[in-house]
């Protein structure tokens, strides 16, 4: 009897593996069981197919309308309550990303406003150095004339008497 009983587990655990070999074609990425022949949609991200039923809140009307459109349009747009989740999180931070993004722009317009403004300052700047530097000139000029005339008439006074 006890090698009766050791062949029927080694027939349990034989069965188990050919029941674990089949595959389901076309399972149904919530229950697993297939999904052929039933009102299923298939997920447009991860490609999985999902039965009417195992879809939270599907009714008849919400699938019907899913068939037609897909019928009348040759495509529509399903997703699983898994793939709707991961892109919710991925849309909230493409949004985030998108304010980062204006705010950065903005500063950057402000910045560049500023640039522009500092640069019409430095022209005229510039412009007022060369301006007073052409004036610096002309009196640097007259300064050394009148200087050289004071020590050439000083020169001519040496030899004079003062009574």
């Amino acid at each position: 009897m006890p090698g009766d009983n050791n062949s029927n587990i080694t027939a349990s655990k034989q069965e188990k593996k050919t029941k674990k070999e089949v595959k389901v074609k076309f399972p149904c990425g919530n229950c697993t069981k297939t999904t052929s022949g039933c009102a299923a949609l298939l997920c447009n991200i991860c490609d999985h197919w999902h039965h009417k039923e195992c879809i939270p809140g599907m009714t008849d009307f919400s699938y019907q309308t899913l068939v037609s459109m897909k019928e009348s349009m040759g495509c529509v747009f399903f997703l699983c309550s898994k793939c709707e989740k991961v892109h919710k999180k991925t849309w909230q931070a493409v949004t985030q990303l998108g304010k980062r993004v204006d705010s950065i722009e903005k500063r950057m317009d402000e910045l560049e406003k500023k640039m522009k403004e500092n640069t019409e300052k430095q022209t005229e700047t510039i412009s007022k150095v060369k301006a007073g530097e052409d004036k610096t000139t002309v009196s640097s000029t007259n300064v050394q004339s009148s200087v050289l005339s004071e020590i050439q008439q000083q020169d001519a006074r040496k030899t004079n008497i003062v009574i």
